[in-house]
């Protein structure tokens, strides 16, 4: 079933059409809108630009999580490399041009500095031009799986403009905004919620047409490394 609540807000696209006929909030269960799978299992299959969002103070952690070492490689290093068989290039969006260019990892700034992964989100549309949707994901996430990338992808259709896992089975639950697929036409949107100052992911996710699927049945108890005892217990849990 398809929930909206439309707005009267047009907003066009930087290709020139309405974002799914206005600017509406709209929820997609997994297995709604069959009648479009034959031509998304076509777009499942096309690799997507996937960017890490890296441009935080890490102020729970204490210093920089991205360079924080699990079992000898740099946790932004180790996401890098879980993304890049599933996804057609990889790019860092960080505070500063070239911060991670060291550990061979192409890196972009933000257009708009200190506002947070909104902010990335937004430098990443701009950047990206092989695709009208890319691949957002935190430098802080446990792991990155094929098998959840493909279900992103499915999950695409003509209708949504972001495609998350939503974080409990209530379908008011929030959004996974840091490991999922968003559409390049949703970048007025996005400048206009950086303007406002309305920088919260799961809120852009939650007012815009957007698929959310249930979590995959292998989702780490911690998902992402906000704090040092974070990535301690997650080390000590799988050795």
């Amino acid at each position: 079933r398809l929930h909206r609540r439309t707005r009267s807000l047009e907003r066009a696209t930087p290709h020139g059409y309405p974002i799914a006929c206005g600017y509406h909030s709209s929820r997609l269960d997994a297995t709604a809108s069959t009648r479009h799978r034959s031509p998304i299992l076509t777009l499942a299959m096309t690799k997507l630009p996937a960017y890490i969002v890296a441009g935080g103070k890490s102020t729970r952690f204490g210093s920089d999580k991205a360079v924080a070492l699990v079992r000898g490689v740099p946790l932004i290093e180790r996401i890098a490399r879980q993304l890049s068989p599933c996804a057609a290039s990889v790019t860092v969006v960080a505070d500063e041009p070239d911060k991670y260019e060291s550990l061979g990892l192409r890196t972009i700034c933000d257009i708009h500095p200190g506002l947070g992964p909104l902010a990335g989100l937004h430098a990443a549309t701009v950047d990206c031009r092989q695709s009208d949707w890319l691949l957002l994901a935190s430098c802080d996430l446990a792991d990155v799986k094929p098998a959840w990338i493909d279900a992103l992808s499915a999950g695409r259709t003509p209708d949504v403009v972001a495609v998350a896992y939503r974080d409990g089975e209530d379908h008011s639950a929030r959004p996974q905004s840091l490991l999922a697929l968003y559409h390049v036409s949703i970048r007025p949107i996005i400048e206009e919620r950086l303007a406002q100052r309305r920088l919260a992911m799961h809120r852009l996710i939650a007012d815009v047409p957007a698929a959310l699927l249930p979590l995959p049945d292998d989702w780490p108890a911690i998902p992402q490394f906000n704090t040092r005892d974070d990535l301690a217990r997650y080390l000590s849990g799988s050795e």
